[in-house]
């Protein structure tokens, strides 16, 4: 799985993001198997400092959940 932030013109993996975002796109980052279904959540944290690691307290905000499968892989890239 791969994420953008920045409407598809760089893709990342990496676990955390930078910065605040409005907009997520999640993409399969290879072929998926045929037959199986894809699950991506994102969650929302708030926190009170400039990086995760210094900023005292964190909350949990909420989250959004979405399923892809191979078929919507396929029928995307025609």
């Amino acid at each position: 799985m791969q994420y953008s932030v920045d409407g598809g013109a760089h893709w990342t993996n990496a676990a955390t993001m930078p910065a605040e975002s409005a907009t997520v796109q999640v993409r399969l980052a290879g072929e998926p198997a045929a037959g199986c279904d894809y699950h991506v959540s994102l969650g929302s944290y708030e926190a009170q400092g400039p990086t995760w690691a210094t900023s005292g307290r964190q909350a949990f905000l909420g989250w959004a959940t979405a399923a892809g499968s191979a078929a919507i892989h396929a029928a995307r890239r025609r």
